[in-house]
């Protein structure tokens, strides 16, 4: 028997027997002075904790307040229901429970006296059983059957589904049938649902039969394909272990041959001595190094590799080109000597290197970088700087050293 002091906290502790909470969208647990639709107090259990009710170790816990209890002052009992409201908009009712109410003279209201797991003056657990309702169509499970057909395997998985699905379904006309009053349309919905999931584990069986069929005779085929052996000798060839009727060898010696294996005879009997039988001579031949020349049909360069046969050949600079006017025309020549004391260039590529020699510390083009080291080294009396570049398509790399 569960009883409520007005005036104290109160806590109670949820179990809902067959939850799934994943499939939960929110719960509200009401307390009602009247068996009727408008309940005198409602907490919330949210899926992401936001509101009172809390979930813990598989139980609700329910909290309620000294003002929440005191609405119940001088009643002989009151009213305690549930609703599960599910993720695809179905919902479950769980029947009044009654709650009788102890009688009370006075109550003080204790500021912060909030209901807890390990304070609360009263402490009800409560047992509860729920009727899952499915929100889901006829249409719905056919197109379901219809995608199980993709293959052999989805079909397996699909099958187990059904199963489940019709157990489910038997479970709620069964659980219908407690409240006939109430359940009458949604029993006649259940048992549809359940034949149907019955017709559909049908078929579903028939498909993994058929596939398993299929798979069975494909091994077979796999099976009946001769087996292709390479040996260098007769011996060899008589010394393969197990062969099967017709598997092939290529006799690779002195005499070059192909036999073919034998266990039955023309007339289809079983021969005593199964044997390798002589098909014909076959010859090898090492094809020359011109047929194979013209099969690939290479560029002269790559079988002579001189730069005189190449095509469209890249710029071939010989020595240093004077510039004293800061203005390179890398097109003309990949190093310079310079007399100005900076430097931009012109007519460059992606994957260009080129070499400056000068006495002068330069100033280079906006789209540059040094290296670590560039300005480690200081330059001597009579000695000149070398500066190289790789341009990326971007940006010019540079590095400077120190020449006598």
């Amino acid at each position: 028997m569960h009883v409520i002091n007005p005036g104290s906290t109160l806590m109670l502790k949820v179990n809902l027997n067959n939850i799934l909470i994943d499939t939960v969208d929110s719960i509200q647990f009401y307390l009602s002075r009247t068996k009727d639709n408008n309940p005198t107090i409602t907490k919330t259990y949210k899926k992401d904790g936001s509101d009172e009710v809390q979930l813990n170790n598989g139980y609700f816990y329910v909290p309620y307040t000294q003002e929440d209890t005191l609405n119940f002052l001088g009643m002989k009992m009151v009213y305690f229901g549930i609703q599960i409201n599910f993720t695809n908009k179905s919902v479950s009712k769980i029947d009044y429970d009654i709650f009788f109410v102890q009688e009370t003279i006075g109550t003080e209201i204790i500021e912060n006296n909030i209901p807890s797991i390990d304070t609360t003056e009263s402490y009800i657990e409560a047992d509860f059983d729920v009727v899952y309702v499915l929100n889901i169509s006829k249409e719905e499970l056919q197109s379901y059957v219809e995608s199980s057909k993709i293959n052999a395997d989805t079909a397996v998985a699909a099958k187990n589904d059904a199963v489940i699905a019709k157990d489910t379904a038997v479970e709620q006309a069964n659980s219908a049938s407690l409240n006939k009053d109430k359940t009458d349309t949604n029993v006649t919905t259940t048992k549809q649902l359940a034949e149907q999931v019955g017709t559909d584990k049908t078929e579903v069986s028939e498909m993994v039969t058929e596939s398993r069929a299929i798979l069975e005779e494909q091994r077979k085929l796999i099976g009946l394909m001769p087996t292709i052996y390479i040996t260098q000798t007769i011996e060899e060839m008589r010394a393969i272990a197990n062969p099967k009727e017709k598997d092939i060898c290529f006799v690779l010696g002195d005499v070059q041959s192909a036999y073919m294996y034998y266990t039955t005879a023309i007339d289809g009997t079983a021969l005593s001595n199964p044997t390798w039988v002589w098909l014909t001579d076959i010859q090898l031949v090492a094809p020359s190094k011109d047929y194979l020349l013209n099969i690939l049909q290479l560029a002269t360069v790559a079988t002579t590799g001189s730069y005189t046969d190449l095509i469209n050949k890249p710029k071939r600079y010989e020595s240093f080109v004077i510039v004293d006017d800061g203005v390179w025309d890398y097109s003309a020549a990949d190093k310079i000597k310079l007399t100005a004391d900076l430097v931009s260039i012109g007519n460059v590529y992606n994957g260009a290197v080129g070499l400056i020699q000068t006495d002068l510390d330069i100033t280079l083009p906006e789209n540059s970088r040094k290296a670590y080291d560039y300005d480690y080294m200081d330059l001597p009396t009579g000695g000149m700087y070398q500066y190289t570049f790789l341009y990326d398509g971007s940006y010019y790399n540079w590095s400077r050293t120190v020449i006598a």
